[in-house]
């Protein structure tokens, strides 16, 4: 089935200015069919002269081509170091689909954590640093995990702010008596 191309960006400019010499029409339309190689590999395209001298564009589907991509139609494949028997297909498909919860969890752990701006300069300063913060995080998520178990639902925000202001130096004398505690109750349970 061989179809005329319909006025288009490139059709518009055929024969005019440019547009006239083969050769320059035939590298427009290899950058337009690059710029789209996803669908390049579905039509076939060419550009003609008439007897006149008039450039023509004609093209045709590539019916082999899109034969072989309908095969795939409703195939959603994913790559995994695990074996064939330990995967739970409906899982797996599942984290992928979640997978921008991740970049959400990081945002919301620079937030929680105060990771957005970090004043110090050194290396194994800032290495330092951020390890804390990740070991604080921990601590954080140990206890809502905790809660949870007991039956009280919160997150990590809500249980940073019931502890106040304290930073990882600053601690009052009762605030780490219960943060030992709830530590220590984490331990031993």
């Amino acid at each position: 089935m061989l179809f005329y191309h319909q006025p288009g960006c490139l059709d518009l400019k055929l024969n005019k200015r440019k547009y006239q010499e083969l050769d320059y029409c035939k590298e427009k339309l290899a950058g337009v069919l690059k710029t789209f190689g996803n669908i390049q590999k579905f039509l076939i395209c060419d550009l003609g002269q008439t007897d006149t001298g008039a450039i023509v564009l004609t093209w045709v589907w590539n019916e082999e081509a899109l034969a072989q991509e309908e095969k795939y139609d409703g195939t959603f494949a994913l790559l995994t170091n695990y074996p064939k028997e330990k995967v739970n297909m409906n899982r797996l498909v599942s984290k992928y689909r979640g997978r921008d919860q991740v970049e959400v969890d990081i945002k919301e752990m620079k937030g929680l954590l105060n990771l957005e701006r970090i004043l110090y300069q050194r290396p194994e300063r800032i290495d330092t640093y951020v390890f804390l913060k990740v070991i604080a995080l921990f601590v954080l998520t140990f206890l809502r995990s905790y809660t949870a178990r007991e039956g009280v639902k919160t997150t990590e925000r809500k249980l940073q702010e019931s502890m106040g202001a304290c930073s990882g130096f600053n601690l009052s004398y009762a605030k780490t008596v219960m943060i030992s505690h709830l530590l220590h109750l984490l331990i031993t349970n």
